[in-house]
């Protein structure tokens, strides 16, 4: 008989995820476009979603492993959650997309204008070097970090090439060795 709860009380807990995920469907069947607002609400949803996801799937197994016919309930979720999924993706990227082809709001002029200095050309910055020795270890770091590793902009190879040409000395023995791949970098 606790057995037959434990069963009941992961069925409850499975219709309180459906009904989760049907909340989502329901706000991302209703956008008519996607403001600012909307794109964070998405986003979120869409993390949580991720995570109806997990624990649906555990509960599932859980409930499958008791009784083979709940088998049957898990194909038409998956469908529904691929699609929901896909959907989110599609609406926050065409709102990624028409933004950045947006054309400038009048305040981004205004804010250009009140930058004094901005025709003022600044040095070639160069990429600190690297020889391998203990004390040269953090400067290098930092310096390397904030230039490249953290420049969304830049691939894992982009930044493996990079590492790789301000790397002299003893650090290039043990760097040359490596195959230029994302996985490496």
């Amino acid at each position: 008989m606790a057995n037959d709860d434990g069963v009941g009380a992961l069925r409850r807990r499975r219709g309180t995820i459906f009904a989760a995920c049907t909340r989502i469907r329901t706000f991302t069947e209703s956008i008519t476009s996607v403001t600012p607002t909307i794109a964070a609400q998405l986003e979120e949803r869409r993390e949580k979603l991720g995570g109806y996801w997990s624990e649906y799937d555990s509960i599932q197994t859980k409930l499958e492993a008791h009784n083979e016919a709940e088998a049957e309930n898990r194909a038409s979720f998956e469908e529904s959650y691929y699609a929901l999924s896909a959907r989110m993706r599609e609406l926050l990227y065409s709102a990624s997309a028409l933004s950045a082809s947006a054309p400038p709001s009048p305040s981004s002029f205004a804010s250009v204008a009140a930058q004094p200095f901005n025709h003022i050309r600044l040095p070639k910055l160069e990429l600190p070097k690297f020889t391998g020795k203990y004390d040269e270890w953090c400067p290098f770091f930092d310096s390397f970090n904030s230039l490249i590793h953290a420049n969304t902009s830049l691939s894992d190879i982009q930044r493996l090439q990079y590492l790789r040409a301000s790397l002299a000395g003893d650090a290039v023995k043990i760097n040359s060795a490596l195959e230029i791949s994302d996985a490496n970098y």
